[in-house]
């Protein structure tokens, strides 16, 4: 996690990462943002092939689509995590994961299927379960 700007020690250690998430929402001027960082790297060839594109907060009724926002940043997208204030309101006010919060929201689906996938990991990861004095919980 970065901060909004690129300054020489963010580009240092975007130079460095084998692969850079920019994370991106519906909204026009985090698009625009978007497209001007995916610049920066293409000015400074910095590896574009290692950027990918995930749009968070997707909604299928946005006047603006997937490939408006592929099409603009000139990047494929490389994942959606759609969007569910209910969870996400509660996860932040809580201190909670979207897991802890919902586990069966299509966000925290999304995000644990992101995981398994920059992971290398297949398949559905099983929580653990709870031991106390008395016995499973």
């Amino acid at each position: 996690d970065l901060s909004h700007g690129l300054d020489s020690l963010t580009l240092a250690g975007l130079d460095s990462a084998d692969q850079v998430l920019l994370i991106c929402d519906m909204m026009v001027p985090t698009i625009h943002n978007t497209k001007l960082i995916v610049d920066t790297f293409r000015e400074l060839d910095s590896g574009r092939s290692k950027l990918k594109l995930i749009v968070n907060r997707y909604y299928e009724g946005s006047q603006i689509s997937l490939q408006q926002i592929s099409d603009h940043t000139q990047l494929p997208v490389y994942w959606v995590i759609p969007y569910d204030s209910a969870v996400a309101i509660s996860a932040v006010n809580s201190g909670k994961s979207f897991a802890d919060v919902d586990g069966s929201s299509e966000a925290a689906k999304s995000l644990a299927a992101l995981a398994r996938e920059l992971a290398g990991v297949e398949g559905e990861v099983r929580s653990k379960r709870k031991f106390s004095l008395f016995g499973r919980r």
